[in-house]
Formats: structure tokens, C-alpha cells, sequence
């Protein structure tokens, strides 16, 4: 059985008290599907990039924070884990947008991404601000219940 490390989670820009926020799913007619696709658009070259040997310079997509916690070197270190654990990138499924209900602007976009070794779905989620600027993205085994 494959163990899952920490060091998966690739960023998280919104701060450690996420954890005990309370969240709402938006259905389908309040999800912004510009804010999902900007998502999709990030998180496809983000790994697209670094599967082809790459890295990412970010520009204004991103938050300060984001730009400083995914540097290059960290970049490559992440794709190596991840390519180690559970293969290559190969596709993402949009699958649910919630939001924190006390940060109603910040969309957590989630989506259930494909790599070539692993059997499972892996969760794939990025945080979208008002700004329309990702402020936090990681990857982490799929849970039906959002964590």
C-alpha cells in the first residue's frame, strides 16, 4: 500500500485556520465558470509544464505568497514526488466549486485528476480569489467530503 506524505500538499495560500472553516458547496447554477476555468487553465500547465521538464514562471495569475511558495526548486522537487508515488500527469475532471462561508469571494475548485500510476483519482484543488488569482493549490488523495 502506497503511504501518502505531507509533502503532496503543494501550497496552501489561505492559511492554516482553513481547516476549521465551514464550507458550502455551490450547486451548479452558482458556480462562476470563469473562475473554474481559470483553475482548469492553471493547475493543466502547472503540471503540463513540469512533466515536459519545465517550470513555471508565474506572472499575474497568481498571489505574492504563491509566486514566493512555488518557486522553482520547489516546482521540480514536488513534480518528483508526485511523478515517484503515482506517475506522470496526464488529465483533469472539474468535479465541485465550494466556497469558506466566512471568505464567501474564495473559490475552492476541485478536481479529480489523473496520473499514470495511480488507480485512484487524486484531488486537485485551487483556491481562486476575488481577484480572480490563485491563492492556494495543492494535491491530495480524493475525499468525497471536502477537508
Amino acid at each position: 500500500m502506497k503511504t501518502y506524505s505531507l509533502s503532496l500538499i503543494l501550497a496552501l495560500g489561505i492559511g492554516t485556520t482553513a481547516c476549521s472553516q465551514d464550507y458550502e458547496k455551490l450547486s451548479n447554477a452558482e458556480v462562476d465558470d470563469e473562475k473554474v476555468e481559470i483553475a482548469r487553465n492553471f493547475a493543466e500547465g502547472f503540471y503540463s509544464t513540469l512533466k515536459a521538464g519545465k517550470v513555471n514562471s508565474f506572472r499575474d495569475e497568481v498571489t505574492p505568497a504563491m509566486t514566493q511558495v512555488l518557486s522553482p526548486d520547489k516546482q521540480q522537487g514536488i513534480y518528483s514526488q508526485i511523478l515517484k508515488q503515482f506517475g506522470h500527469y496526464q488529465s483533469l475532471d472539474y468535479a465541485e466549486t465550494w466556497i469558506m462561508k466566512d471568505q464567501p469571494k474564495m473559490h475552492i475548485v476541485r478536481f479529480k485528476g489523473t496520473f499514470e500510476e495511480s488507480s485512484k483519482k487524486l484531488e486537485v484543488r485551487v483556491v481562486v480569489n476575488e481577484e480572480g488569482k490563485i491563492a492556494g493549490f495543492w494535491t491530495k488523495p480524493w475525499l468525497d467530503p471536502l477537508t
